[in-house]
C-alpha cells in the first residue's frame, strides 16, 4: 500500500474499522482511549538495497 500510494486511505479505513469494533465490542479493548493507527512510513522495503560505497573511500594519497 505504501508503494502504490494507498497507505493514507488504508489508514483512514483501518481507523474507522477500529472505531466500529470498539463501539460494538468495548470489552475486547483494554484501555479507554480510542485505538490509533501508527504513523505511515515514507518508504517500505522487503529487501532494502545496501548503500553503495563512495568511490575512493578509505584511500589515502600517495606521498
Amino acid at each position: 500500500d505504501v508503494h502504490y500510494g494507498l497507505a493514507e486511505a488504508k489508514a483512514i479505513e483501518r481507523a474507522a474499522t477500529l472505531d466500529a469494533a470498539r463501539a460494538r465490542f468495548p470489552e475486547r479493548f483494554s484501555t479507554n482511549k480510542a485505538p490509533q493507527i501508527l504513523s505511515i512510513p515514507k518508504t517500505a522495503w522487503i529487501n532494502k538495497p545496501a548503500p553503495k560505497p563512495i568511490e575512493n573511500e578509505g584511500l589515502g594519497l600517495a606521498a
